[in-house]
């Protein structure tokens, strides 16, 4: 039987392949074209008359910021000689403002149209012999998620046994996170929210006493605060178990070996943010010094936590 699911996305090559494969069932592409009509090894990647007749340009980028080398004026003067009057821009990663480079385009007379490919697919989680895997679904009815109580409950049955040491989160503690894939394990946060783990090396400051309610989370190269974690507890382990290995092996996308000595945070659900309500709370971060691109957790001063409560 032939697998449903396509691999993580790292590279434009990455959003190439997935777009060639999948493009006839993505309505906003469909919606616009009507033939390609040259396929380049410059920019644009490619051109294709749309149904409004207009010459279009289609370029591939793993991140959104990517694009910015292509709005000199080297890149204009080649869409003028071929006569492209609209950009359409397809990306796996929204890491800059799609309103700027429509400015930008706007100005040489060109409209840009984007499509974040990554909004036509859903995380899924699938077992394995070492641990879970991440991948990519177009099924979006076919969302696996781990069951929070079924675990919770193995996870008391470890701590009774004396496996683990539990922390209880602190309601006057909010802290932020960085988010890098780079260190996640190339997984992106859509897939965290499939789960109720996050595990954090504990040289990110983290005590018992400074767990915090909640985790606000900043992917790296954006201006904008995603979300934040609920947190229920966290627990670190206090030696290898069988039993503690099978558990990450069924419930993590890394085994026990790899984050031995980690803390580890159980979470209730993840609150997503708007991107109005996202840049607010980043900009108020921001001012106070509290974030950067780094992974660095720090927490949030208590006559922060009431401003940034008004908008998540």
């Amino acid at each position: 039987m032939k697998n449903p699911n396509e691999p993580l996305v790292f590279t434009e090559q990455g959003v190439v392949y997935l777009f060639s494969k999948y493009w006839e069932q993505i309505p906003r592409f469909t919606k616009i074209i009507n033939r390609i009509t040259c396929a380049h090894t410059h920019y644009p990647d490619f051109r294709f008359i749309g149904r409004d007749n207009n010459n279009w340009g289609l370029e591939f980028e793993y991140k959104l910021s990517g694009f910015s080398e292509h709005l000199s004026d080297r890149c204009f003067g080649k869409l003028k000689e071929e006569e492209i009057k609209k950009m359409l821009i397809v990306y796996w990663i929204e890491d800059s403002s799609t309103e700027t480079i429509k400015k930008r385009l706007s100005k040489h007379k060109i409209r840009g149209e984007f499509i974040c490919l990554k909004d036509e697919f859903n995380p899924i989680l699938v077992k394995s012999d070492k641990s879970l895997l991440g991948f990519w679904s177009r099924n979006k009815h076919g969302s696996c998620q781990l069951n929070y109580k079924k675990n919770k409950k193995v996870l008391s049955k470890l701590v009774k046994d004396k496996q683990v040491n539990i922390m209880l989160p602190n309601r006057d503690i909010w802290r932020t996170i960085g988010w890098n894939e780079t260190v996640s394990g190339k997984l992106s946060y859509d897939h965290w929210k499939k789960l109720f783990l996050l595990t954090v090396p504990n040289k990110k400051g983290f005590r018992k006493e400074t767990i915090p309610k909640r985790l606000y989370l900043k992917p790296k190269g954006t201006d904008k605060i995603i979300g934040y974690f609920e947190i229920d507890f966290a627990f670190s382990s206090k030696h290898k178990s069988k039993k503690l290995e099978v558990w990450f092996r069924d419930n993590y996308y890394f085994s026990f070996k790899e984050i031995e000595g980690s803390i580890c945070f159980i979470y209730k659900k993840f609150h997503n943010l708007s991107k109005r309500d996202g840049e607010t709370i980043y900009s108020l971060l921001k001012i106070k010094g509290l974030f950067n691109n780094s992974t660095t957790s720090r927490i949030i001063p208590q006559n922060l936590m009431k401003k940034i409560g008004l908008y998540g």
